[in-house]
C-alpha cells in the first residue's frame, strides 16, 4: 500500500469515527424508541408601567472630603423630593460612596495628583411613566447632570414571564399532537423538556418630550425622543415526546 493510500484510509477512518461520535451524542439526548421533537414559542406583548433610571453622581474636588460632601449634597437633594413622585424607599437602590485620587500626566511623563473624586450610583424606579419628563427635570435641578440609562418595564414581570412560558408549552404540545396525528400515531408521555428564556424585547414608539431627552449616556435638549411603546416577552420550549 502506498503512503498516499495509507493517509487516505486513515482520513476516512477519522471522519467515520467523528460521524459516529456525533451520532451517538445526538442519540443520547433522545429515547431509542419512536419519539418526536418539537420547539414551542410563546410571546406576550405588554405596555410598560414603570421605568428604571440609573444615575452616576460624581464630583472632583481638592480633597476627598470635599468631593464626598459634594456628592452627598446632590444625592440628598435628589432623595428629598422623591416622595412627590410617589417613589417609595424600596424603589431606590444606592451604592456606597467611593473616593479615589485623581492624577494627570505631565509632558515629562511624571504623574501629578490634581485632586480627589467621589462617586455614588443610584437606581430609581418611577411608577408613573407619564411623569418621565418631569422627573428628568427634577433630576437635573438636583444637580445630577447625567442619566446613565432609562429602562422601561412592568411591575408584574414574573406573571408576564410565566404567561410567555405557558404559551410556549401550549405551542409545543399543539405541534406535537398535530404532527403525531398527521403521521397516524398517538402522542405519548413527555421524555424531556428544555425551557429557554424568558427574554424581553422593546418595541419603540414616540414619546413626547419638549425639553429633555437622553442621547447616549447624557441628558440633552431635544424636541422629543423615542421610547418603548411596548415590551415583548418571549420563551422557548424544546420538548421530546414518546410516540405510541
Amino acid at each position: 500500500m502506498t503512503i498516499q493510500q495509507t493517509i487516505k484510509q486513515a482520513s476516512v477512518s477519522i471522519l467515520l469515527g467523528l460521524a459516529l461520535i456525533g451520532t451517538n451524542n445526538a442519540i443520547a439526548s433522545v429515547p431509542k424508541t419512536p419519539h418526536i421533537q418539537v420547539t414551542g414559542e410563546g410571546r406576550i406583548q405588554v405596555e410598560p408601567d414603570q421605568v428604571d433610571f440609573s444615575f452616576s453622581v460624581n464630583a472632583q474636588r481638592g480633597t476627598a472630603l470635599e468631593a464626598k460632601q459634594d456628592v452627598d449634597q446632590r444625592v440628598n437633594n435628589l432623595l428629598s423630593g422623591l416622595a412627590n413622585f410617589d417613589v417609595e424607599e424600596d424603589d431606590v437602590s444606592a451604592s456606597q460612596i467611593t473616593t479615589r485620587s485623581v492624577y494627570e500626566y505631565r509632558p515629562g511623563g511624571e504623574r501629578e495628583q490634581v485632586g480627589y473624586s467621589a462617586i455614588r450610583n443610584i437606581t430609581v424606579t418611577l411608577g408613573d411613566i407619564a411623569r418621565m419628563s418631569e422627573f428628568m427635570d427634577y433630576v437635573l435641578a438636583a444637580g445630577i447632570p447625567e442619566i446613565q440609562s432609562v429602562q422601561l418595564g412592568v411591575s408584574n414581570v414574573n406573571e408576564v414571564e410565566l404567561q410567555a412560558q405557558n404559551k410556549a408549552i401550549e405551542n409545543a404540545m399543539m405541534q406535537a399532537r398535530t404532527v403525531a396525528e398527521q403521521f397516524g400515531g398517538e402522542l405519548g408521555d413527555v421524555y424531556s423538556i428544555n425551557i429557554q428564556g424568558p427574554q424581553h424585547q422593546s418595541r419603540y414608539g414616540r414619546y413626547a418630550s419638549d425639553r429633555i431627552a437622553v442621547s447616549g449616556s447624557r441628558v440633552a435638549p431635544e424636541a422629543g425622543r423615542y421610547l418603548e411603546a411596548s415590551i415583548e416577552y418571549s420563551a422557548t420550549v424544546h420538548a421530546v415526546f414518546y410516540l405510541q
